[in-house]
């Protein structure tokens, strides 16, 4: 019984103790909780006047925002718009980049095959180059054979016509003389027939008929052979005659070839310099143009093609203007006439202001 008494007490003693525990914390905890209210009452107030602060400052933001608003609505089809500008100019740039893409590839296959052009070009020079000094050889090859022939067949021509002069004079000298013998015995004829009575008396009338026909047998002779000499002289006259005419037949060949030669040389230097001229290659163009001229100055498309180097590709308006006229001088009649006129006074004119200055 003392047991359960002490037990029950020491249960109370327990109870009282947790209770007064749990009141003192129950205290703690609410005096906690009163200065939070107060604290947070004291925030509160402080929230509530930053709250009304706020409110003003939000009043003022909304105005600002719905101005900010109609600015930015503004700004938005503006910036709409220099999207779309944008998105345009992008547009252009891939078109632009795919059109410089196209170029480049373009401009890649130029280079090579103006590469090539230029290499298949250099070959050309060298080939016309070799063929140049291949007809220079070929030329002057011809035209020392030729003149070789053509002192030959001079010299042969020259002894020939030598031969069949001195023939011709010896038998001119041998007519001369059988002439002479002819008239000679005409007159004894003619003596002896105006003297016949004389004769018949001295001589008989046989001795002068023996004489007569002596005379006539030797004047028939003499017309025989006048004959044969007329004969072989125009036989030799025709050998001269026909030996003149061979030289000259033989000197118009020689003249020939080389006009056919110089005409070679004017062709092949023309068309080389217009293969250096459509390279751009105007310095060697002149040249070769340059060597055209000395084969043939009076060729008046080297002249109009020089004038054009000089006029726009390597200024010498004093050389283009010589040139100029010297092609309307040569092809007054050109259907270009009037437009080289043209050039030819603009040439003129920019030479003489040249000289002012």
């Amino acid at each position: 019984m003392n047991e359960a008494n002490w037990l029950r007490n020491i249960l109370w003693a327990l109870l009282i103790i947790v209770f007064v525990g749990l009141v003192v914390v129950s205290y703690k905890i609410y005096t906690s909780q009163i200065n939070k209210i107060d604290f947070l009452k004291e925030d509160l107030g402080k929230t509530y006047q930053v709250l009304e602060k706020t409110k003003s400052q939000l009043s003022e933001t909304k105005q600002e925002t719905t101005i900010l608003t109609t600015e930015n609505k503004s700004l938005a089809e503006e910036v709409t718009s220099q999207e779309e500008h944008i998105a345009k100019i992008q547009q252009e740039k891939e078109n632009l980049k795919g059109h410089t893409e196209e170029i480049s590839s373009q401009k890649e296959e130029l280079e090579a095959t103006l590469t090539e052009t230029k290499e298949l070009f250099k070959e050309q020079i060298k080939l016309h180059k070799l063929i140049e000094e291949q007809m220079e050889k070929d030329f002057q090859k011809r035209l020392t054979i030729e003149k070789t022939m053509f002192v030959v067949q001079e010299k042969e021509l020259n002894d020939r016509i030598q031969i069949a002069e001195t023939r011709l004079n010896d038998l001119i000298e041998r007519n001369d003389s059988l002439v002479r013998d002819l008239r000679k015995n005409n007159e004894i004829l003619a003596e002896l027939n105006q003297d016949s009575q004389y004769e018949t008396e001295i001589y008989g009338k046989f001795e002068k008929a023996e004489r007569e026909l002596k005379l006539k047998g030797k004047i028939f002779q003499l017309n025989k052979m006048l004959k044969e000499n007329k004969k072989l002289i125009a036989q030799n006259e025709k050998i001269i005659v026909d030996v003149a005419e061979e030289r000259q037949e033989i000197g118009n060949r020689l003249e020939q070839t080389e006009e056919e030669l110089k005409k070679e040389r004017l062709k092949f230097h023309y068309n080389l310099g217009l293969t250096y001229d459509e390279n751009r290659e105007y310095k060697e163009a002149l040249i070769e143009y340059k060597k055209a001229l000395k084969v043939d100055p009076t060729d008046a498309d080297v002249h109009y093609n020089i004038a054009i180097i000089y006029d726009e590709y390597i200024p010498d308006m004093k050389k283009a203007v010589t040139h100029y006229q010297v092609y309307l001088e040569l092809s007054p009649g050109a259907e270009d006439a009037g437009k080289v006129a043209l050039w030819l006074k603009k040439a003129k004119r920019e030479l003489e202001y040249g000289k002012d200055i």
